[in-house]
């Protein structure tokens, strides 16, 4: 594991993390305006990048980070989530990632807003449901999830795919404090257990196009 602890204008990049027996990038807040890119994580124990406080630096769950680029990195076959984001806000773009064979969601988010999430890859999500649980988790399976506290963020131009049946959601953003987020431009393929996407509450759906699987 690659632990990122109270950086500013920091870099971690080019890294190959297989089998990490925590999270592949663990990215402790505080930290500002870092870079997380062409990194390549596979069979993580935990989540392959994973944004939050944790017990040695403790902070309120109302702050929010500014600034960090997640870039072009290369996530799979992880146990808990691909990418997991909480208490960002502010130049902050999830971008041009792939993400396949993840337990629970590819992309998750909470306590966070002005995010931009856009233009990534994923695939073959809520694969615990083939192999088992290792994490004590009990939500939807989806693609990319907004759970809760997410305010005015974008998730766009995202190419998410269900291909056997496992993803609960494509994308799938509730009520629980979430208002101003826009889903737009977002192909979603495959077969889902609920329905390929879910907006509620105060948010915009606009221009997302579902797919059938490919022969």
């Amino acid at each position: 594991m690659l632990a990122f602890y109270l950086c500013r204008d920091s870099e971690v990049s080019g890294n190959t993390i297989i089998n990490s027996p925590g999270a592949g990038i663990y990215y402790s807040l505080p930290s500002y305006d870092n870079i997380i890119a062409t990194n390549m994580i596979r069979g993580a124990a935990d989540s392959g990048i994973k944004i939050s406080r944790n017990a040695e630096h403790e902070i309120p769950t109302t702050s929010r980070y500014t600034g960090l680029y997640i870039q072009d990195n290369t996530i799979d076959d992880t146990r808990f989530f691909g990418i997991e984001v909480d208490q960002m806000s502010s130049n902050v773009y999830v971008q041009r990632n792939d993400i396949q064979d993840t337990d629970f969601h590819g992309i998750y988010i909470i306590r966070s807003n002005h995010l931009e999430i856009a233009d990534n890859q994923i695939s073959t999500f809520g694969l615990w449901k083939e192999r088992g649980k290792t994490h004590d988790w009990n939500s939807d399976s989806n693609g990319v999830f907004v759970e809760f506290d997410v305010q005015n963020s974008r998730i766009a131009s995202n190419q998410i795919q269900s291909l056997y049946g496992y993803g609960d959601f494509g994308i799938r953003v509730t009520t629980d404090n979430n208002t101003g987020n826009l889903v737009e431009y977002n192909t979603l393929i495959g077969t889902y257990t609920q329905m390929p996407i879910l907006v509620e509450g105060d948010n915009i759906s606009n221009g997302n196009i579902t797919e059938e699987p490919p022969l």
